[in-house]
């Protein structure tokens, strides 16, 4: 009988947020499928080491310090020969993509990198990274036109975007409590944004138009 196909995810962010949590729907998803199995390389205390255990066939953390913890090309290639997967899946840019890509090249196992943001590379560094890996996904057609146009080959690279697990957000919400906490009156309109404080999250284009909003809606208060 033919085994599962098993795949070999490498993410090496500490946090369960962001891209390690694309990962954790992404291995719970496939966990109910019979013909995969997962295995997930992590860094040892990581948030996604306890979460994504029962949906891994086995859990290797592993210590992880970063883009130049050289030495993870050598425990990410024991760990590959030791579980002989038939790909590997690249997750998060901590050193998962240059120092996995670089295993997975040595090991001759087929490599896919997901790639989160659209941040440029180094073109000429570009053209070389991305001959590690045998495919290429997006989570966004913005992500994709950057890789494209630092010269990775179109027909390399797959856009899917990422997934939102609505049934997080389908709970009653305390409003009493919300406004309370933010000295809201009952006119006033709430207006949030949570996300992380860098530039490529687009603060500054709330900031912007707040004044303008206000002088249109004077009840809105930003969170």
């Amino acid at each position: 009988m033919k085994r599962p196909m098993r795949i070999l995810h490498v993410e090496t962010g500490m946090n369960l947020y962001g891209g390690a949590l694309q990962v954790h729907y992404l291995l719970r998803g496939l966990a109910g499928r019979e013909d995969v199995e997962n295995v997930l390389v992590c860094p040892e205390g990581s948030a996604i080491a306890e979460a994504a255990r029962e949906n891994v066939r086995t859990l290797h953390p592993v210590p992880m310090k970063g883009d130049l913890d050289l030495l993870f090309v050598p425990r990410l290639l024991g760990i590959i020969r030791k579980e002989c997967p038939d790909i590997i899946h690249l997750h998060s840019r901590r050193g998962a993509d240059i120092l996995g890509g670089v295993a997975a090249k040595l090991s001759g196992t087929p490599c896919i990198l997901t790639r989160r943001v659209d941040n440029p590379e180094n073109r000429s560094l570009a053209r070389i990274k991305y001959r590690l890996y045998d495919h290429v996904v997006t989570i966004s057609e913005g992500i994709r036109k950057v890789l494209v146009s630092e010269g990775v080959p179109p027909k390399k690279i797959t856009c899917v975007h990422s997934a939102v697990d609505i049934s997080r957000y389908g709970q009653a919400c305390d409003s009493d409590w919300f406004r309370g906490e933010f000295g809201l009156g009952g006119d006033n309109l709430a207006c949030g944004m949570v996300a992380q404080f860098i530039d490529r999250k687009g603060h500054r284009f709330l900031l912007r138009a707040i004044p303008e909003i206000l002088k249109a809606v004077p009840e809105a208060n930003f969170i």
